[in-house]
């Protein structure tokens, strides 16, 4: 009886694990502001998603930089 408990319990694991994931080329992507290049969603991003603007630090960086130099 209890083989049969633990192959429920693992096939009901699996079968939400399925539902969780989600192919790379489904994923959302967004414009850099920076680079003008396509990027994808990143698991670390997944809470601030809305608020991502660059594709990475560099470009973040880059464009902090360029609105610091130019005269307004």
């Amino acid at each position: 009886m209890i083989p049969a408990l633990i192959f429920f319990v693992m096939a009901s694991y699996n079968q939400k694990a399925k539902v969780r994931s989600m192919k790379k080329q489904h994923l959302p992507q967004k414009i850099c502001q920076h680079c003008q290049r396509p990027y994808t969603w990143r698991k670390k991003w997944e809470k601030v998603w809305l608020e991502v603007r660059f594709c990475s630090t560099a470009c973040s960086t880059a464009a902090r930089r360029n609105r610091k130099q130019s005269p307004q």
